[in-house]
This record gives C-alpha cells, sequence and structure tokens, in this order.
C-alpha cells in the first residue's frame, strides 16, 4: 500500500512514440510547392488576351483548397483548375490578362491564399510587354513666331512591318504642309513637315493613318507656332 503522501511520476513516453507524435504534428497537412512565381509575355499587334499559368503541387499529406486569388488590377482574372487537390497532386493557377488600352511593360500581380497551416499568402507576378503598334518621336513640333520657316520632322516606327503600313498624314491648317516617306530601315517612316508661314500663332493637329492588317488605326499628333 502507498502512503498517503506519496508523489507518482508518470513513466515518459517510449522514443519511437514520442517521434512519432512529432511527425504526425508536422507532416499531417497540406503544403504548396510552386514551380515557378514569375511569368513574362509578349502581346502580338491586335491581341486582346494573353494568358499565363503557374504550375504548383500539393506536397503536403492532406488535400489541399485554395482559399483566395486576388488580383491586384481588373485587367487579370484568376482561377485554379479544380477545388481540392489530394496529397502529390499537381494543378495550375491560370491567369488572363486584358490588353485594352494599355502600352508598354505592364507588372500585375496575384495574391494566392491557400488552407495549408504552414504556408503564408503568396504573390504570382506576371509582366506583359505591350509594344506600341506605331511608335511616334516626338509627339509634337513647334516653330518660333515670326521666325523664319523651316522643316522638321516626325519618326514613324511601326513594330510588325509585314502587317502594317503607314498610308497617309494630313493636316487641316494649310500653314502645316506634310510628306511622308519610307526609310531605308525597314517599318520606319519620316513625317516632313514645311510651315509656310509664322507670322501668327497657331496650334494644329496632324492625322497619321496606319493600316494593321485588317485594322485602321489613326494616330494625332501636334504642330504649332508660338
Amino acid at each position: 500500500m502507498k502512503a498517503p503522501h506519496e508523489k507518482i511520476t508518470p513513466s515518459p513516453l517510449p522514443l519511437w512514440a514520442a517521434t512519432l507524435t512529432a511527425l504526425v504534428g508536422v507532416v499531417c497537412e497540406a503544403a504548396v510547392s510552386w514551380s515557378g512565381m514569375a511569368a513574362e509575355l509578349r502581346v502580338a499587334p491586335g491581341q486582346e488576351k494573353t494568358v499565363a499559368e503557374f504550375a504548383f503541387r500539393n506536397s503536403g499529406s492532406q488535400p489541399l483548397h485554395f482559399t483566395s486569388l486576388r488580383p491586384s488590377c481588373d485587367c487579370l482574372s484568376a482561377a485554379v483548375s479544380k477545388e481540392s487537390f489530394a496529397p502529390g497532386e499537381t494543378g495550375t493557377v491560370r491567369v488572363e490578362f486584358t490588353v485594352g488600352g494599355r502600352l508598354g511593360r505592364q507588372q500585375k500581380s496575384v495574391t494566392v491564399t491557400t488552407d495549408a497551416p504552414a504556408d503564408q499568402p503568396v504573390t504570382l507576378l506576371l509582366v506583359v510587354d505591350i509594344p506600341e503598334p506605331v511608335a511616334i518621336r516626338p509627339t509634337a513640333l513647334f516653330w518660333s513666331k515670326d521666325a523664319v520657316p523651316e522643316e522638321k520632322s516626325f519618326t514613324i516606327k511601326v513594330d510588325d512591318p509585314a502587317h502594317a503600313t503607314v498610308t497617309e498624314a494630313t493636316c487641316v491648317d494649310p500653314r502645316f504642309i506634310t510628306f511622308l516617306e519610307p526609310t531605308a530601315q525597314v517599318g520606319t517612316y519620316r513625317l516632313r513637315v514645311l510651315v509656310t508661314d509664322s507670322s501668327t500663332p497657331a496650334q494644329a493637329t496632324i492625322r497619321i493613318a496606319t493600316q494593321l492588317g485588317e485594322r485602321p488605326l489613326i494616330s494625332v499628333v501636334t504642330v504649332g507656332i508660338k
């Protein structure tokens, strides 16, 4: 018989049991392994949308669920290939970018959250290069009032010479005479502008017409006297 106040010391867990308990706590959960978290795309002239797919794998031991996909811009939409992914199963997050009126290099992102306990929200990065179908430099030319009239010029470059042609350049103000001519460099044009009368201030626009395949495009530059 034990004494009334005898202290009872619990037996320690065997080493194998302690190890199993720790492994159960660590392994029995979902986890995400990404093949890549950034994509860079180039949009072709006239292309309205482009798509990137980000591949992943459930590297844990429990089913994986995506709880939210938050695009950084209304130009993006994001969707996962299905709702639940078993351990070891692979899938993709599909991100679609709408070009709209955007030009140049666009950097957008999607923040992804899952129910994997160890995972923090991750950011998928999408970089889209949208070339200008027609690039015109400079965008404005000015002459000084009462100066001796001189010729100045714009340089026009189409991004896809095989499917784009600059056809004409017109100005409604008769004081600005335009001469459009191709250069030796394929896809590059020179628009020469001559002022016939610089005695009074003026400002006008030149409309430059380009045929992009079957689609016409009008660009506008400014000329003036000040």
